[in-house]
């Protein structure tokens, strides 16, 4: 008896692509990119948004990978929605085949420098080869984000925060972690948009390396660029450069990376000869260092924090204009 030829697997095509810019200002927004789909032709592109608002993308022909078509799209379109419709948008490509492929939020960084970081960061603790203990500073689980599961798997994870709320293990001040913490306790530390509401980093610095043990590995995502929040305690923006700083030989540690990334445009309300910036000075949104502890630190800083500056960290509360919105930052 024949046996039944086999059905031949059913071949799903890949879609790749890649944007330039992906941003909304004033109602006017700008998208430039590529789409390719590898053995399907496509027969056109559009951008569809949450408000079944529609944008046909007009397609230009160049050539892809490995010899194939690619189509690039570079277009202005005026429009009434808001920046986080924008952000949940899909582009939506038709293939000849009469199929559909999305891309959903094409605005996510690609190869963006600071996630990169982060894949460095978790990558090196899984390479540990045994258990180890994460701390987060800043662990509040903010409009319900978490990342106690960046700890791998048998690792301990211990959640500070200034203050009490979901994903908290300890309440208390980064500025005094030795108060909190044995030394020589974390085998891994990492912070996610606070370092620019610390008074004093250089400080946290100090603490970190009495905490942390011996080749310990750090990651500190913060700001670049950002809108004042959680006013009065918002007080740093950090460049790739102004890291050298903080994490140095000095503090007990070295920088193994020091990133900025998310590209963005600073535009002026009110232009003016000093404040003329064309598009191509561009600025950055966020910042991210990679640090290893490699001994202890030769430097004191002997002041607290009410001494400098007698308030509390804001709950919630974020201005904009000078007017409190009582909403939550949304970082």
């Amino acid at each position: 008896m024949n046996e039944p030829a086999p059905t031949p697997a059913e071949t799903i095509p890949t879609v790749k692509y890649g944007m330039g810019r992906y941003s909304l200002f004033q109602g006017s927004l700008v998208i430039t990119g590529w789409v390719q789909v590898m053995g399907a032709p496509i027969t056109g592109v559009k951008l569809v948004l949450p408000d079944d608002q529609v944008f046909p993308l007009t397609l230009k022909t160049e050539t892809g990978d490995e010899g194939s078509t690619r189509f690039s799209f570079d277009q202005r379109f005026e429009l009434k929605t808001k920046a986080s419709d924008l952000a949940s948008g899909e582009l939506v490509i038709d293939t000849q085949d009469q199929q559909q492929h999305k891309i959903t939020n094409p605005g996510q960084p690609q190869g963006d420098g600071t996630h990169q970081a982060l894949e460095t960061f978790i990558n090196a603790m899984q390479a540990q080869g045994k258990p180890g203990h994460l701390l987060e500073i800043g662990a509040r689980a903010r409009s319900s984000i978490a990342r106690r599961h960046f700890a791998p798997k048998d690792w301990q994870y211990t959640g500070l925060d200034i203050m009490e709320g979901p994903n908290v293990d300890v309440t208390g001040d980064a500025h005094s972690l030795s108060r909190h913490f044995r030394k020589n306790t974390f085998d891994a530390v990492m912070s996610f948009s606070v370092f620019e509401h610390l008074l004093m980093p250089w400080k946290v610095a100090i603490e970190l390396s009495k905490v942390m043990k011996t080749g310990g590995i750090g990651l500190v995502m913060t700001h670049q660029t950002w809108p004042l929040h959680e006013q009065p305690w918002d007080f740093w923006r950090f460049s790739d450069q102004a890291w050298h700083a903080i994490f140095n030989p000095a503090t007990g540690f070295v920088i193994e990376q020091a990133v900025i990334g998310e590209q963005a445009f600073i535009v002026p309300r009110m232009c003016h000869p000093t404040n003329a910036f064309d598009e191509h000075y561009e600025g950055s949104l966020s910042s991210a260092v990679l640090f290893r502890k490699v001994g202890r630190s030769s430097v004191k800083w002997p002041v607290e924090l009410d001494a400098v500056l007698p308030t509390a960290y804001p709950k919630g509360e974020t201005v904009i204009d000078g007017k409190v919105t009582g909403v939550q930052s949304t970082e």
